[in-house]
């Protein structure tokens, strides 16, 4: 009773640590979240998720019609599409999806750090090591940081914990149903970092067993080892079939996106152990553990147990080795990240540490030996690290643990107290190095940005276009650069459909086309933030009719002005769907230069076999567009350095400066300057950004982790009646423009090319299926801009059709005239076999329950 007493007091302090800690890194005025990447995408797709719950009623989704222009939804599962942590938000129809996930990373870190401390406790590790123990668990590196930033990163922490003690309670009790039911919802959660923690599993599975034997002094045989590593995989392999509804399709997903980046690696250097301190330890991107972690890994290695050595050897290889890291990134990139499952292993080993420490089962020389060498080599590589403040604390973390340890080999008062002298000043470390971290990363969301962020008054906004209007079309919220990055995956309605798209999994055709053939601008660094553009050929294009955005759109009419943002309208925006026999072949259309490759969208539809040159588009679109100059003045004041070569201009700015350039006078209505040109950056480790007219491309540093190679910066701004120049900003650096071109003209509002509209039927139109009517003057082409994918059925008056890749990259087939009823269906590669693999798993379940009641019996 007194036992319990003590825990719960403890477990009592750790809640209120963790919630504190919490709440303290917050800072003042801000939310526990952070901008960007927590809020465009672990914040938003969630609601998007319920969203899609509560109006199609389907459990298992399959296509996400409103964002990128529309895609297989498994290409957002890593964000929790059947995590147990967001289905639960389902149940609060009334609360901000974005609230309830600040309050469930807490919940879940608050969790795990409980669980922890029990499962310590269960090994026999008194109060004192346990808690001290999970407290530096919560204090590592990434455990708080990620859980306001990257919530994926951790948020399964909770299950792969409950998963250690259900394999203590497998081999103790001969029960596989908390590791069965822990390692399957731990894949739901986040599947990617559930490969480490199988891993970190099968590690713990492989010293259990080994020390059961030893307890029991039985011989270890090798067909002894196999069939009960079998039996233990078997579990594991169970858990994986049950979560087969969410792997097998994302698998898919992810493996029919093609051109994926990964790092050009050596198979030397993937299999020469390596320590890069700054990423290995500390850090929010890795374990985030001190050096301490270091010598206790090596220190085990010495152990007198063989059980106990394969565990510390086991963990050493796999930390230090970085073939392992490159394995669990999907071999796309050699990064700690993939590590940070293995964080409660490490604290296990550091219990396991205090304790022999304490019970002096280490010998001197063993014990002293590792310190030394981790202070020797943290010495030398004092040169390799960017951070002189960081390299100081590890010296002097590790100088500690060496005074600590030799003192308490003549010191009973230090052992009696040594838990607490070994990892206090670890934890305050820790707590340190966080708090660094925290201020120089800078990037939490203040409170009145997320409430502006995610005020339902936008909403009304969007809600009042989509009213307004019967038709199929798009509805995009549009503001600054940095607004833009937190909208990039924002829906607020579940009829309202977007371009913009920021996630690590995509449609390739649809990001190709963006990029290459169409050359949209790149506003940020990262190549994986599909923004929603500015560029007026690519909004009509892609059926943007109506904007929300608290300044005038050239091109756009103000149609009402509301507390969330004026709604403007183009009524010449194409249907998201439409029917024309105005077409160019792919062959002809490749031939197409710079801005012709934009504008002819305006008049043809690009097919397999369409009909028309590229020399007759180019003729047909003279009418429209005429080549003008685009000279940036010259400046030379000791800030900026603008001097005028023979192909261009070099470039020196030691701040942002903007310009004025003069262009043709719109003389009869709104018009759009188009402008391309190269940029050759002399500082290839800097980032590098231009505007136009508020239009901005950006080529990030060859160093960013995903370096958008935007070394093509394209323009197309909308002109209003009258103007006679734009607003040209030169970011900081040192670079050349050159072969630059500019054009002037008007998007002509008759070209005849969206000859049938596709009506949309909306009451039907939901989840995975597009249903609606057109009526079709002559044979023709039914165009969408929805990103083409295989898995598309469609069917004309209830007759299955081939579909084809119209655009380049978008949807499309062939239709003959008359009135014809369309129905386009999608099915996510490797949904059924997912289901048949969980429905299995399920019945492998039950049957072993149903064996062992009658065993039992």
């Amino acid at each position: 009773m007194k036992e319990r007493r003590k825990d719960l007091l403890w477990e009592m302090a750790l809640v209120l640590l963790t919630v504190t800690a919490c709440l303290y890194s917050t800072g003042v005025g801000n939310i526990f979240g952070a901008k960007v990447d927590w809020s465009s995408q672990h914040s938003v797709f969630p609601e998007y998720f319920r969203q899609q719950f509560y109006r199609t009623g389907q459990f298992f989704p399959e296509f996400a019609l409103n964002i990128g222009g529309g895609q297989n939804i498994y290409n957002f599962s890593y964000y929790g599409l059947f995590s147990p942590v967001v289905l639960i938000g389902y149940l609060l129809p009334n609360v901000k999806m974005s609230d309830y996930m600040m309050v469930a990373s807490i919940v879940c870190l608050a969790a795990a750090v409980i669980i922890l401390y029990r499962w310590l406790k269960s090994r026999e590790f008194t109060a004192v090591v346990s808690g001290m123990t999970a407290l530096m668990f919560l204090f590592a590196g990434p455990m708080i940081y990620q859980s306001s930033h990257q919530i994926m990163f951790v948020n399964y922490m909770p299950f792969l914990c409950l998963t250690f003690l259900g394999i203590d309670r497998y081999f103790e009790q001969k029960k596989s149903g908390l590791l069965i039911g822990g390692t399957f919802l731990m894949i739901m959660t986040s599947f990617y970092f559930s490969i480490g923690g199988i891993l970190a599993l099968g590690l713990y599975g492989i010293y259990r067993y080994a020390r059961t034997k030893e307890r029991a002094e039985e011989m270890i045989t090798v067909k002894g080892f196999l069939g009960d590593g079998l039996r233990f995989a078997g579990r594991i392999l169970t858990a994986i079939m049950l979560a087969g509804v969410l792997l097998v399709p994302t698998a898919m997903a992810l493996l029919g996106r093609s051109g994926s980046r990964g790092e050009k690696t050596d198979l030397w250097q993937l299999l020469t152990p390596q320590i890069n301190l700054e990423k290995f330890l500390y850090g929010a991107y890795g374990p985030g553990l001190s050096c301490l972690m270091l010598i206790i890994l090596l220190t085990g290695l010495f152990y007198k147990k063989a059980y106990e050595k394969i565990l510390s050897f086991g963990c050493l290889v796999v930390l230090t080795v970085p073939f392992f890291s490159y394995l669990l990134n999907g071999a796309l990139y050699v990064r700690p990240k993939s590590l940070i499952p293995f964080l409660p292993l490490m604290c296990y080993l550091t219990a396991k540490y205090l304790e022999k420490l304490k019970n002096q089962k280490i010998g001197r020389i063993w014990m002293l030996l590792p310190c030394l060498a981790v202070v020797i080599y943290i010495y030398l590589k004092k040169d390799d690290m960017k951070s002189e403040v960081l390299w100081k604390l590890l010296l002097l973390d590790a100088v500690i643990t060496l005074l600590i340890c030799v003192a308490q080999a003549y010191s009973a008062w230090i052992r009696k107290y040594l838990t607490v002298a070994v990892l206090g000043p670890v934890i305050l470390s820790l707590i340190i190095t966080g708090s660094y971290s925290w201020e120089k990363s800078g990037n939490l969301e203040s409170r009145k940005a997320y409430e502006e962020d995610t005020s339902r008054s936008i909403g009304k906004a969007v809600d009042k276009a989509i009213a307004s209007d019967g038709g199929f079309y798009r509805v995009e919220q549009v503001g600054n650069e940095e607004k833009n990055a937190e909208n990039l995956n924002r829906v607020w309605n579940s009829e309202q459909y977007i371009t913009s798209l920021y996630s690590s999994s995509y449609n390739a055709d649809y990001q190709n086309f963006r990029k290459n053939d169409f050359q949209v601008e790149q506003p940020y660094r990262n190549f994986l933030m599909q923004s929603v553009s500015q560029n007026p050929v690519f909004r009509q294009l892609m059926g943007v009719k109506y904007l929300i955005s608290s300044q005038n759109i050239p091109g756009y009419e103000k149609k009402w002005m509301t507390g969330g943002g004026d709604v403007y309208c183009n009524e010449n925006a194409a249907p998201i769907a439409y029917e024309t026999d105005q077409t160019m072949s792919e062959a002809e259309y490749d031939r197409l230069d710079f801005p012709y490759n934009q504008l002819v969208f305006t008049r043809y539809a690009v097919t397999k076999d369409g009909t028309v040159s590229a020399g007759q588009v180019k003729e047909k679109l003279a009418e429209d567009i005429e080549k003008c100059d685009f000279r940036i003045p010259e400046k030379n004041n000791g800030i900026s350095l603008v001097v005028s070569t023979e192909n261009g201009y070099q470039v020196k700015m030691k701040k942002k400066q903007e310009f004025e350039v003069a262009v043709p006078e719109q003389e009869e209505k709104d018009g759009v300057l188009f402008v391309q040109f190269r940029i050759e950056n002399k500082k290839p480790k800097e980032d590098i950004e231009i505007s136009l007219e508020g239009e901005r491309n950006k080529l990030s540093s060859i160093q960013h982790v995903y370096y958008n190679r935007n070394t093509v910066f394209t323009y197309a701004v909308g002109l209003e009646k009258g103007q006679k120049t734009v607003r040209l900003s030169l970011g900081k650096g040192e670079y050349t423009i050159k072969d630059m071109s500019a054009y002037n003209g008007v998007l002509n509002e008759d070209t005849g090319l969206y000859q049938s509209v596709f009506r949309v039927d909306k009451e039907q139109t939901k989840g995975n299926l597009i249903q609606g009517r057109i009526k079709s003057q002559k044979d023709g082409m039914f165009i969408t801009s929805i990103p083409f994918d295989k898995g598309f059925e469609m069917t004309i008056d209830g007759v299955k059709v081939k579909c084809e890749k119209v655009n380049k990259a978008f949807l499309g087939f062939h239709l003959e005239a008359g009135k014809h009823k369309i129905r386009i269906l999608y099915h996510a590669p490797g949904v059924t076999a997912g289901k048949i693999l969980t429905g299995l798993g399920v019945l492998i379940v039950i049957a072993g329950a149903v064996r062992k009641k009658k065993c039992a019996e």
